[in-house]
This record gives C-alpha cells, sequence and structure tokens, in this order.
C-alpha cells in the first residue's frame, strides 16, 4: 500500500505486484498557484473594496494561522486559516476559506469533524455576534457534510469595524479552543 496525506485527506492506494497497470490519463483540473498569480486572479475578479477585504484577510490569515494553505482549484485561487490541534487526524482544523472570487466559506464541518459538535457550536455563536447580516441555525450547520456556507466578502463584511470584529472574534475563537486541550 502507498500512504500519502493532502490538507486533510489521507489516501492509501493498493499495489499489486506481477500486473501491469493501464495508461492513467492525469486530471489537469487543479493547479498550483504563486503568489503573483494568486493576487492578480483576485484583483482581476472582485471590486476594490472586496479586494480590500481579500488582502486584508490574506495578511491577517498569513500572520496569524498556524497554517495558511492555498487551494489547488483551477478557476478561483483560495487560502484556508487553519490552527494545530491535536485532536484532529490530520492535526490542523480550518477556521476559513477565502477564494479569489470574493467568497468567504465558514468551515463549520471541518471543525465538527476535527474537533467536535460542541466548538462547531461555538464557533457559529461567535460568528452570529460578529457577522450579522447573516446566521446559521446550529441544526443546520450541524447536519452540514460539505466545507460549509460561505457568503460575499462585502455581505460578510460590510464595514471596516465588522471586518476587525471578525479578526478578534477567529484569534478568540482558536484561542479558547486551544486552552482545552491544555
Amino acid at each position: 500500500m502507498e500512504y500519502y496525506r493532502f490538507d486533510e485527506y489521507e489516501i492509501t492506494i493498493p499495489k499489486i505486484f506481477g500486473v501491469i497497470p493501464k495508461s492513467i490519463e492525469i486530471n489537469q483540473s487543479r493547479r498550483l498557484w504563486s503568489d503573483e498569480e494568486f493576487m492578480k486572479d483576485a484583483k482581476s475578479k472582485i471590486s476594490a473594496d472586496d479586494y480590500q477585504i481579500f488582502c486584508d484577510l490574506y495578511g491577517f490569515t498569513k500572520q496569524n494561522s498556524d497554517k495558511m494553505v492555498f487551494g489547488t482549484g483551477k478557476l478561483n485561487g483560495s487560502f484556508t486559516y487553519k490552527f494545530k490541534d491535536p485532536r484532529a487526524v490530520v492535526g490542523l482544523v480550518s477556521v476559513f476559506t477565502v477564494y479569489t472570487n470574493g467568497i468567504i466559506q465558514f468551515r463549520f464541518s471541518n471543525i465538527k469533524d476535527h474537533i467536535g459538535d460542541e466548538n462547531c457550536i461555538l464557533f457559529n455563536s461567535k460568528l452570529s455576534e460578529t457577522i450579522t447580516s447573516k446566521r446559521w441555525d446550529n441544526k443546520e450547520i450541524l447536519a452540514d457534510k460539505g466545507f460549509g456556507p460561505s457568503l460575499d466578502l462585502k455581505t460578510a463584511f460590510p464595514g471596516k469595524e465588522v471586518l476587525e470584529a471578525f479578526k478578534s472574534m477567529t484569534l478568540e475563537y482558536v484561542n479558547q479552543v486551544k486552552e482545552q486541550i491544555k
């Protein structure tokens, strides 16, 4: 068996000796983004106001997350704010992802799957106090099997004060979750 780990995925591939595999067509639907391409893509797709929010969240994530991870989407780049937690199988928990098309996705499902329902509900509670333009019901977020709900940047952060409150809330949430393991 071959073993690979990519972000939050673990992959095992069985090997059979003595058998020659058929040629495999390589899927070209993913790409690696350079920092320059990433920022250029965002600037070309979103408004100047959204681009300011995008850059602010990018800098915040780069400076404050335990690990900022770039996505491999072909059409849209992304970065994800992750923090270390030994309870997570891969050792990291995703909090939010921002895409170059001006969308922010809240990673309730990742939080729930890696560190439990209570921490997912805690994040939703803190998020609801910060971003008041949209609220998600706890049953809705606990039932979510995807990456999580999303909003465009301008809806999520209609003013600088909301963006600053979101950044403070994220740091507070991560610290509160990390305190559970001490």
